[in-house]
């Protein structure tokens, strides 16, 4: 039986062949019929390539009795690190907000500590109030969310030296910072509405419509993604047998997709082009499988209101996937701390 990718080329070549007219004519309806399964229904998955995918470790520790032993005063409480303080901007430079030491962590590309950034104003934590932390593609600005002495909320902007740019009342009503970094425009996506604001945290007069490049805006509903010009006609449209989320848009228009677009694939990172066409397709890793019974178990039972796993697309096409460790079940965590790392994921185009 063939494949999809050589029946594909089977019914459309017809180089070296003496077709009678009927013959053409079955062949053109053929031609127009699989030219529509590939356009509306599925990828063609031949040429997909993937994406490099690299395991970068940002802190490494000892667990004694269930407890962290050996960490430098100050430093983060990894396990309670969550994706809220984790950010990269557009050069690859990884941050943390670690608001035991009242600073910023910058990890170059590979997770070595390059410099810690001292924040001029002091915040107070207890155990997971982290804060969150979000930087401007080019790693200019940091907007830091958390509490001041009194513990009241606190919004400030800060440069790369950690002196402050702005700071907002305490009744300002941002509070959340932005899901996804837009490329194509110096705005932000807060994930509080639809409000969009510039990198000075001026409140841009449109809200949020979608993901849109120069050609048009794709929306997403019920396992299908269509693409409509700004006059409102579809430019393309695609059905998958399963859903996905859309993550955002690179600096170079391409789409990101995360999910499981057809039944037998893993669970993968999707990259699109702007007109469609599958660019890569990469497994996400799983660095939590069960090892046990007990664990399968507890994972079936388990709850949690967010996702174990969030993604962070940033403009020159990287993409970080950052793990939400205090929802793992308690044997899993368990097993994750004795490990000694605390670890992220990068998604890069292969060289």
């Amino acid at each position: 039986m063939r494949d999809k990718c050589s029946f594909t080329s089977s019914i459309i070549s017809t180089k070296g062949r003496n077709l009678k007219p009927s013959d053409e004519a079955k062949l053109l309806f053929r031609i127009m019929l699989w030219t529509v399964f590939f356009t509306i229904s599925s990828f063609n998955v031949c040429d997909a390539a993937q994406m490099q995918v690299r395991k970068i470790t940002l802190a490494e520790f000892k667990v004694k009795n269930g407890n962290i032993v050996g960490l430098p005063q100050g430093s983060p409480y990894w396990p309670q690190v969550d994706r809220h303080i984790v950010t990269a901007d557009d050069a690859g430079n990884i941050y943390v907000l670690n608001l035991w030491n009242n600073e910023m962590l910058r990890f170059d590309g590979r997770g070595k500590l390059q410099s810690k950034i001292k924040l001029q104003f002091t915040f107070t934590r207890s155990d997971y109030r982290n804060g969150a932390l979000e930087v401007s593609g080019d790693g200019k600005r940091f907007y830091v969310y958390g509490a001041d002495s009194p513990g009241q909320s606190a919004l400030l902007i800060f440069d790369k030296t950690g002196r402050i740019v702005k700071q907002f009342p305490h009744d300002e009503s941002l509070i959340n910072f932005p899901d996804h970094r837009l490329c194509n425009s110096p705005y932000f996506l807060f994930g509080k509405g639809q409000l969009l604001y510039d990198e000075d945290f001026k409140l841009m007069r449109e809200p949020f419509s979608g993901f849109f490049d120069s050609s048009g805006r794709y929306v997403h509903e019920s396992r299908k993604l269509t693409k409509f010009a700004k006059d409102g006609q579809i430019i393309w449209e695609k059905r998958f047998e399963k859903d996905f989320v859309i993550i955002g848009l690179d600096g170079n228009s391409n789409l990101y997709l995360v999910g499981t677009l057809r039944k037998g694939d893993p669970y993968s990172l999707y990259h699109l082009n702007p007109k469609g066409n599958l660019l890569s397709q990469t497994p996400i890793p799983n660095p939590f499988p069960f090892k046990t019974a007990e664990e399968k178990n507890e994972w079936e039972m388990h709850a949690s209101e967010e996702p174990l796993s969030f993604f962070r697309l940033a403009c020159d096409g990287s993409v970080y996937v950052i793990y939400q460790l205090s929802d793992l079940p308690k044997r899993t965590f368990e097993r994750w701390s004795k490990g000694g790392q605390y670890f992220i994921y990068k998604f890069e185009s292969a060289k």
